[in-house]
């Protein structure tokens, strides 16, 4: 197996999911991966309105991203929409698996460089790379979080 290649096999949320499925699946994968991942990265920016009881979240995500300058607007800074997080640390995670199903962009990094976590467009799209046991942890959260099961399916490119 190379680098690039992922450790499990690729799964995703049905597009026929329920929302209570849609986001226990993002949240699930992400906590059956975290003992995998060493990076995390999300944005705080959501298609629509964040929901009420992830604002706490969105807040403290906000007050942590960077500021830059932007190239064509010298006379004032532009801040970064994205926050890089550290799974191992439990506040970090926590913030991300709160924002999981609803940024337009989280992604999480295993040690050897390999995207092991892709959520995009707040919950739309998702790609996560689960071994057989972590496949089953993510399926029990779900099932713990009125979420189906059987909306986590093997991702197929068509």
């Amino acid at each position: 197996m190379s680098q690039w290649e992922p450790l499990g096999i690729p799964y995703t949320v049905s597009s026929a999911a329920s929302e209570a499925t849609v986001a226990a699946a993002h949240r699930g994968a992400l906590t059956a991966l975290r003992g995998r991942i060493r990076a995390l990265c999300v944005d705080v920016i959501c298609d629509g309105t964040w929901p009420d009881e992830v604002r706490w979240a969105v807040d403290r995500l906000e007050a942590r991203r960077p500021a830059r300058w932007s190239r064509w607007r010298r006379r004032w800074l532009e801040p970064s929409i994205s926050v890089d997080l550290d799974p191992r640390d439990d506040e970090d995670f926590a913030l991300a698996v709160a924002v999981a199903p609803y940024t337009i962009c989280g992604t999480g990094i295993d040690g050897r460089d390999r995207v092991d976590y892709d959520a995009n467009d707040t919950g739309t799209s998702a790609w996560f790379a689960l071994t057989g046991e972590e496949l089953a942890a993510a399926a029990q959260f779900v099932a713990a979080h009125h979420g189906d099961p059987r909306g986590l399916i093997p991702f197929t490119r068509g």
